[in-house]
C-alpha cells in the first residue's frame, strides 16, 4: 500500500511531535525547499518537500524551525509537520506512469525499481553536476548490498546507498551514444540516505 500518509505508523503518530529526533514509521522529515524533488521514506516515489510559510505563528508544539515560528509544513491535518510529499504520478512500481522522455533518462518503471538520488547525470544532451531522483532498477544482495541498473551496467553499492563515488564511466556503455559519445560521467557521488 503506498501514497497514505501514515500508513503503518502507529501509536507513536498521535503521542509524539514530527521531528527529526523523533522519526516515525512512514514520515521523512526535511527541511529543503518545496521545489526540491526527493525520494519519500520508502523509496517508491518521488516527492517534495511540503514546507513553507503558512501565514501565521504556529503554537509552540508545532514550531519545527528554531527562529521561524511560521515555517513548517502546509497541511495542518500532519501537524504542520514539514516532510516529503509524493507525486501522485511518480510511483516508481507503475508500468502506465513514464512519459515518452522517461525512458531517455533511463527511468525504469516495474516492481524492481526504486527511487535513487543521483548527481552528475546526463541531462538534455551535456553532463550536469544537478542532484535528481530517478527510477532506476535494483536489487539487494545478502542484505548487506545494492547494485543498481543504469543503462546495461550494474553499479555495486552498500546497504546504506552509498556507492563509488570515483565510479566513471563512458556513454557508450550505457548504449546512450546517440547523445553523447565521448563524455565521461560520475554516478551517486554522495550518500543517498
Amino acid at each position: 500500500m503506498w501514497g497514505i500518509w501514515s500508513y503503518g505508523a502507529g501509536c507513536t503518530l498521535v503521542g509524539r511531535a514530527c521531528s527529526t529526533d523523533t522519526p516515525l514509521k512512514g514520515l521523512k522529515w526535511c527541511n529543503e525547499s518545496a521545489t526540491t524533488q526527493t525520494c519519500v521514506y520508502d523509496r517508491t516515489s518521488v516527492g517534495f518537500c511540503n514546507i513553507g510559510f503558512v501565514g501565521k505563528e504556529l503554537p509552540p508544539y508545532f514550531q519545527y524551525f528554531l527562529g521561524n515560528s511560521s515555517l513548517g509544513g502546509l497541511v495542518p491535518l500532519r501537524d504542520y509537520c514539514p516532510i516529503v510529499v509524493h507525486y501522485v504520478d511518480r510511483h516508481c512500481h507503475d508500468p502506465s506512469l513514464p512519459s515518452k522522455d522517461d525512458a531517455i533518462y533511463g527511468l525504469y518503471y516495474r516492481p524492481q525499481s526504486r527511487c535513487v538520488p543521483t548527481r552528475n547525470t546526463v541531462h538534455f544532451g551535456y553532463h550536469t553536476n544537478s542532484a535528481s531522483s530517478r527510477y532506476l532498477r535494483v536489487c539487494c544482495r545478502w542484505g548487506t548490498h545494492i547494485k543498481v541498473l543504469v543503462g546495461n551496467l550494474w553499479i555495486s553499492c552498500l546497504s546504506n546507498w552509498q556507492c563509488r563515488s570515483d565510479f566513471h564511466f563512458t556513454l557508450q556503455q550505457l548504449r546512450w551514444r546517440d547523445i553523447l559519445r565521448t563524455r565521461r560521467i560520475g554516478l551517486f557521488t554522495r550518500n543517498i540516505l
